[in-house]
């Protein structure tokens, strides 16, 4: 990283239009975790249009996770660089990632999302006797390894990907020569791990729970690298912008892991809002765009809670309404824990 970039200042600061963009990537994983038109795939009456509407949305959604590792990179890069790559700033992060992992961890195990409609029909206690702890059961048995990187619901993985992108980061944040070989060696790991390559016809279990975060890996340190550097210049952001669309599209149209065209479209959206920092200041986007993290670990408790409710409302309304009222439900919940100073950690 270059320490001498004229373009940072003296502190980190917050961007608005990346915490604006935050509030819509967040959206867009929820849309992603909804699985929308799922049921009206299944619809007597056209049910491939619902088909293509729902894998079209969670198709472009994708970009949104991008997004995050990019954003959050770069984010690490400025305050690393702002102390002169500490120790100290790492551990902080490192801690902070760690601690909200392993409690929501926790949290989830106490209110399992595949049996939540149970605790409304055989009350709590009987409900995590059976099912909670069965649950921890199943995976100290069967899969220890995914309880220590997945956690006990299926999008914890975020927050352990984000832990080992930072440790491994700031362990080689002197040395980036050797930092991009091995982001370069996970994102092709990645990409043959899942088109299954016959050299990896029988993958590890460690390397099937990782290949998320070997394929993110690239983005963080793409972020972690522009931190310390100038914003490139204005051309190249409609240059990956276009590339990035027609690649991401084309992933698309041949049903393809979104792989290239992925990185080459999030990269783009980041450097047009690197280049437009102002862009949704003060709106309300940009004002809740630091409880993304906790927006993200509580949403599927939300959606777990209101899917009971949202099922006695015909199918179509539902699939239009249930996002907005999962992301409110959720930005509720992380504004009164981050008020109250005794739970504020468990969303910032």
């Amino acid at each position: 990283m270059n320490v001498q970039a004229s373009s940072l200042q003296n502190k980190t600061q917050r961007i608005a239009s990346i915490d604006a963009a935050k509030i819509i990537v967040i959206f867009c994983v929820i849309f992603i975790h909804l699985h929308p038109y799922y049921y009206l795939t299944l619809h007597k009456q056209h049910p491939h249009i619902y088909q293509v509407i729902r894998f079209l949305i969670e198709k472009i959604c994708t970009v949104g996770v991008s997004l995050f590792f990019l954003a959050s990179g770069y984010f690490f890069g400025q305050s690393l660089l702002k102390e002169n790559f500490s120790e100290r700033v790492a551990a902080r992060y490192l801690k902070k990632i760690l601690f909200l992992y392993w409690v929501w961890t926790f949290l989830y195990l106490l209110f399992p999302w595949i049996k939540i409609g149970n605790f409304l029909r055989d009350g709590f206690w009987f409900a995590l006797l059976s099912y909670g702890w069965g649950f921890l059961g199943w995976f100290i048995e069967v899969s220890p390894l995914r309880l220590i990187f997945e956690g006990t619901s299926y999008h914890l993985w975020f927050l352990m990907s984000l832990f080992c992108c930072m440790l491994i980061t700031s362990l080689l944040s002197k040395k980036e020569i050797f930092l991009w070989a091995l982001a370069g060696i996970c994102f092709l790991l990645s990409i043959q791990y899942a088109t299954y390559a016959p050299w990896i016809a029988h993958p590890s279990e460690i390397l099937q729970i990782m290949q998320r975060t070997f394929y993110y890996f690239i983005f963080f340190v793409l972020g972690y690298h522009w931190a310390g550097r100038p914003v490139p210049r204005p051309f190249w952001c409609p240059l990956l912008l276009v590339v990035g669309v027609l690649a991401h599209s084309t992933e698309i149209f041949l049903q393809v892991p979104l792989y290239f065209g992925n990185l080459i479209l999030s990269s783009g959206i980041f450097l047009f809002l690197r280049h437009n920092p102002a862009l949704g200041k003060n709106s309300f986007l940009s004002s809740n765009g630091q409880l993304t993290l906790g927006i993200y670990a509580v949403h599927v408790f939300v959606l777990e809670v209101l899917r009971p409710w949202i099922d006695l409302i015909p199918v179509w309304i539902g699939s239009a309404v249930y996002p907005g009222a999962i992301y409110f439900g959720a930005l509720g919940a992380s504004v009164f824990l981050q008020k109250n100073p005794g739970l504020r950690r468990l969303v910032s």
